[in-house]
Formats: structure tokens, sequence, C-alpha cells
């Protein structure tokens, strides 16, 4: 973000103007907080006791380096509250709204802000920032981090909702939006170099040109595909799918913004000899786990019950063969936490006490009354026995069960 320099008496540190960071993404004609302040020296400390009038004014530009940045036409923004740096905080906190986003008139470009105040002063650029009417949303998958390709033949197809909404996250069911997809890295967002790998399925036909367009219809729209290549041959990154409006065939939908689907890390079969072993495991766990799932589904459990039956998967955990010791080790763990949860429930129970006295001071049978204590210590560390012994089995837990389902 850039900075500008304030005329400063002899021997005083650089004051600076400087911009608060802005949302890179704006919806257009919704109020959006912008703050301006004045920073002194190298500590970045505030700098009060001098109050500023500021001008702003919205500029397009095609990135924070670029020089030839040209003003936003008249009426393309509004700006709301005084234009001044306060003297006690140093600060100037505004809402604006950006009332154009049309892609003749913004020529599709980024906006940024420039304040200045008088001549003594050089103005102040904010960070770029897009404006968009309607956004693309990835409504819930149900694929896991870690896909299998090779596993269940053509019919292994993965599916992702899409959701075009507003603002408010209402549904946009009147407008129509072609949308472009394709296949890029996890953390860098970069493209995938070939993109072939990616196909795409339309209705039960498949469609091997990735860049066959998918035409959002009433607001949303299923999108199906493969990815044909596993994250080995791609120095194990994982992949996500760009979902954005194809605004080369149709510049009107530069207003949309651009969505990505979760990661998904590819691989290509299932190691059938661990999973062998693990199935057998599974087999001898399966009757005491049914009786906590069959007890809990009916509410005919009792705490002192659920412990016992969990301390028998202990005993089955603990007399498995090495060939399912991840298995064993992920089961322990998570009878360990859930025991400890279990007792730790106990604790925490409301305590009835007795009744509220009537006038005559007998006891009220219908209005009964109980203590319970604080909970919140009990809670905080049930949850950190669940980060120490469940949670890096978590995704080899998730695998696993994919891998038995399938």
């Amino acid at each position: 973000m850039m900075s500008c320099s304030l005329t400063k008496e002899s021997g005083e540190e650089e004051v600076y103007l400087n911009f608060g960071e802005i949302d890179e993404l704006q919806h257009v004609d919704v109020s959006f907080d912008v703050a301006i302040y004045l920073q002194q020296g190298l500590s970045g400390d505030p700098k009060c006791g001098i109050e500023l009038s500021l001008q702003v004014e919205l500029f397009l530009v095609d990135d924070e380096q670029d020089e030839e940045k040209r003003l936003a036409p008249d009426g393309a923004f509004e700006i709301f509250d005084d234009l001044k740096i306060r003297k006690d905080t140093g600060r100037c906190e505004i809402k604006v709204k950006v009332k154009k986003c049309d892609s003749m008139v913004m020529e599709n470009k980024q906006l940024v802000l420039r304040a200045r105040s008088g001549s003594d002063v050089q103005e102040a650029w904010s960070n770029p920032f897009k404006v968009f009417r309607h956004r693309l949303v990835v409504e819930a998958t149900d694929w896991n981090e870690i896909w299998y390709k090779d596993v269940g033949g053509k019919e292994n197809i993965l599916s992702v909702p899409v959701a075009l909404v507003d603002a408010s996250n209402q549904i946009i069911t009147n407008r129509k939006v072609k949308l472009a997809i394709s296949c890029v890295y996890d953390g860098t967002m970069l493209p995938v170099p070939d993109q072939s790998l990616l196909k795409i399925f339309m209705s039960d036909t498949e469609n091997n040109d990735h860049k066959k367009l998918i035409v959002l219809h009433g607001g949303r729209a299923l999108i199906r595909f493969r990815i044909e290549e596993v994250s080995k041959n791609h120095q194990n990154k994982a992949f996500r799918l760009k979902i954005a409006p194809d605004t080369r065939n149709s510049p009107a939908d530069f207003d949309v913004s651009t969505t990505f689907t979760k990661a998904i890390s590819v691989r290509s079969k299932i190691n059938r000899k661990r999973q062998r072993g693990e199935d057998d495991f599974v087999s001898t766990t399966t009757p005491a786990l049914n009786i906590l799932s069959t007890a809990a589904i009916n509410n005919t459990i009792s705490c002192q019950a659920a412990i016992q039956t969990i301390t028998q998967l202990q005993q089955i955990a603990s007399s498995k063969n090495k060939n399912t010791l991840d298995s064993q080790k992920a089961l322990t763990d998570l009878t360990a936490w859930t025991l400890f949860t279990l007792r730790g429930l106990a604790t925490i129970e409301w305590k009835h006490l007795g009744n509220e006295p009537r006038f005559d001071g007998s006891p009220d049978p219908n209005r009964p009354y109980y203590i319970m204590t604080n909970p919140n210590d009990q809670i905080a560390e049930i949850l950190s026995q669940f980060n120490t012994l469940v949670a890096p089995h978590c995704r080899d837990t998730t695998t696993t069960t994919t891998t038995t389902t399938t």
C-alpha cells in the first residue's frame, strides 16, 4: 500500500498519510468501511493532534503497479461521513459505496482510492479491489480431500454444485451465466499447464474438451468432472477447480466473481494389502460400534453403559495383529478421548438440589432448582484432548471409511 509524507517540523520523525487495508472483493451498491490515518516514523505509530481535510477519488487500474490510472466516471461512487483526519485519533473513518460496475462504464478494471489533503501533502493510494454485482459460490460437496481416480471405473465422477448469489446470499434465478472451468494448483492458484487432465461430463456424455462451457440456469449448476492425473506427477500438489464467468464470450459477466472448489489430492489405486488387514479389523470392531450407534439413535444409552462398550473396543484394539497398526492406533486414541469425554460429562451434569419453598415453608414439587459447576474448563480440556488424540487421525480415518464403502 502506498503512502505519502506530511510536512514536518525540524527534528521530528516523518509523518505519513496511509490507507487501511480494503477487502479485495466488494459488492456494487453495498457500502464498505475505509480507514485513512496518519502514521509517524518507521514504527508506524498513529499521529494524533493534526486535523486534515481530505479529498478522496476513485480510479480505474490494471494492477497495483499500473501508472496509467484513469479517474472513474462521475457518479461511480459515493462517500458517507466527514472527510477529515480527527485530531484525537489521527484517523478518518468513512463508508464508501461503488454504484457502477458495468463493463462498458468501468472497463472491467480493478479500482483504487486516492486521498489528498492540500498542496503540502502527497496523495495516498489504497490497495486495488474489485466490485461485483453477483458472486459464484460452491455449495456443500460430499467428496473427501483424497480421491482415488482408478477406483470404481468411469462411474467414479466428482460433482460440484455451484450457485449464483447476491450480496445477501440470495440465489439469483433470473440470470444465465456461462461458466469457464479450469484446474489450478492448491495454494498458488496457478493454472495447471496442461488442462487436458480435466474431463468435464455433461449429462451422461463425456465432454473431452474442458473448454466446453456450462451455463448456469435458475441460479444453480452442477459440474461433474474427473481429474485424470495423480498429484504425485505434479510434485504432490493438490488441485482445485476454478469456476469463473466466461468473460471472453460474455463480457457483460465481468460483474460476476470467480470461485474455487476445496482442494483435492488425486491418487490412483488403494493399497489393497493394507485394506484387507483393515477390513478384518473393522469386522471385529463393528459389533461393539453398532451397540453404541443403535443405542445413541434410540437415546437409550447411559454414560456408564457407553464407557463399558468403549472399554471393549480398547481391548479389541490392543489385541490385533501388526497389519492393522494404523487402525489400532487411531481406534485406541479415539476410545481414549471418548472415555475422557464421557467421564467429563458426569462432572458437569445439572444436580437436583431440592425444591423452592411455598409460602407455608413446604417444598413445591413444581419448582425444582438445580446447580451445575462452570463447564468451560472441562469443555476446553475435552477439545484439547481431541486435538491431541483424534485430529491427527481424521484424514486417514476418512480415507479408510471411503475405501471400505467403495
